[in-house]
């Protein structure tokens, strides 16, 4: 029981950071995880973790535009309508 308490805590960051397009590898953020991406299952720390203010759930930054871009993650909004021109006599 003492090795799975011990497994569970050690979780890192899975996010790898890279310095630009000459990067190839990049390097892992390292970071102890607290959540985990609700869409690809990534473990997050808390600097790469981004939270819906619609529905709570945890994304990483690429799932979390993917989900923003669905029309049901975000909320209806109003139909604008064209205001009419007033016309003067």
């Amino acid at each position: 029981m003492a090795t799975d308490t011990l497994a569970s805590s050690s979780h890192h960051c899975e996010i790898v950071l890279v310095q630009g397009t000459h990067d190839a590898n990049g390097f892992p953020c390292g970071r102890p995880a607290g959540e985990t991406c609700s869409d690809c299952g990534s473990e997050l720390c808390d600097l790469h973790t981004e939270v819906c203010e619609f529905c709570n759930q945890a994304f990483c930054s690429m799932c979390m535009w993917l989900h923003l871009e669905k029309a049901d993650a975000k909320p209806a909004q109003p139909v604008s309508r064209p205001e009419r021109l007033k016309r003067r006599a």
